[in-house]
């Protein structure tokens, strides 16, 4: 039977290297639980490391419980989770310390979080946690992921490099940037700062014209077409994601999709009011929109009046 008593007799003596030695070992559940708890109460930094490694543990309740103990150990213990989150090998012990991180909510785990996030965002299982640890900062973080987005045309550079793709490169390489950018984005969307529009409205149109550029007479014909086919295929959902997130903005995502239809680009255009669509269904009414549908059906591209007269039919069933 677990013994609670004998850990809280431990934790009253600071027995730490024994609640390590019980948080290690294989033993009941509940005993390993109440160690990892009461290192992080005591706080003692020596025994962060250990606390870090039982992240490790299959067990989905050591892991819960690590990660409080983490938090537990608070503001001093921040620089050394914040190594752990970008360059810690294992994934376990690198998503423990970051959802810690946010818990302690100390300013300075921010960039090493977008570091994270740069590093391991292309991981299924590592992304959604990083973004939500990064999205608790809230305001604070807004500005340094903004400015962390990288070069405004990244995707269009991409673009222009399958000229040049290098034997042996693969798809998914090549489109790690612009990925990790969508993730950053993603955080930006969560965190709803309206100062954070403008970075986003300049991440979609990047992604729009890179799809443009790669479907257009210019388009790069030396690099192989599995991976052309490949990168168009990542460029359309990073282009989906960006849109969709601009449109959460409420007013301001709306304000940047307005002036897109000035943009010399259709797919621009066509993007721009598509995406307008979907912000009147899902965030409700904006006397611009419609009046936006409604003028894209003298647009001098045909695609984007094909575009808007099926959103007129779809707004009017």
């Amino acid at each position: 039977m677990p013994n609670p008593s004998k850990i809280a007799r431990l934790e009253a003596k600071r027995k730490v290297k024994r609640l390590v030695k019980v948080l290690g070992r294989r033993g009941p559940e509940e005993e390993r639980r109440e160690a990892a708890a009461a290192l992080g109460r005591i706080g003692d930094l020596t025994s962060l490391d250990a606390v870090l490694e039982a992240a490790r543990s299959p067990e989905h309740s050591i892991k819960r419980a690590v990660v409080q103990a983490l938090a537990g150990f608070g503001r001093p213990a921040v620089e050394r989770l914040s190594e752990e989150v970008h360059s810690g090998r294992h994934v376990d012990c690198r998503l423990a310390a970051a959802e810690a991180l946010a818990a302690i909510g100390d300013d300075r785990a921010v960039l090493p979080l977008i570091g994270a996030l740069a590093a391991w965002g292309v991981d299924t299982n590592s992304a959604p946690l990083l973004i939500e640890a990064l999205a608790g900062f809230g305001e604070r973080a807004a500005e340094p992921i903004a400015t962390s987005l990288g070069p405004v045309d990244l995707a269009r550079r991409m673009v222009d490099s399958l000229d040049r793709v290098a034997t042996g490169a693969t798809a998914a390489e090549l489109a790690k940037p612009v990925q990790i950018r969508g993730r950053l984005v993603e955080a930006l969307a969560q965190i709803g700062d309206p100062r954070a529009a403008d970075a986003v409205a300049r991440v979609w149109e990047d992604t729009t014209l890179a799809q443009e550029r790669l479907s257009g007479p210019d388009r790069p014909h030396a690099a192989p077409s599995a991976i052309t086919g490949e990168i168009r295929l990542l460029l359309d959902l990073e282009q989906r994601g960006s849109a969709t997130r601009l449109g959460t903005f409420g007013a301001p995502g709306v304000d940047r999709l307005l002036e897109a239809l000035d943009h010399e680009s259709p797919a621009l255009r066509r993007s721009a009011l598509e995406t307008l669509d979907w912000v009147r269904r899902e965030a409700g009414p904006d006397e611009r929109i419609p009046a936006a549908i409604l003028a894209g059906l003298d647009d001098p591209d045909e695609s984007v009046r094909t575009a808007a007269e099926a959103l007129q039919e779809q707004s009017a069933g």
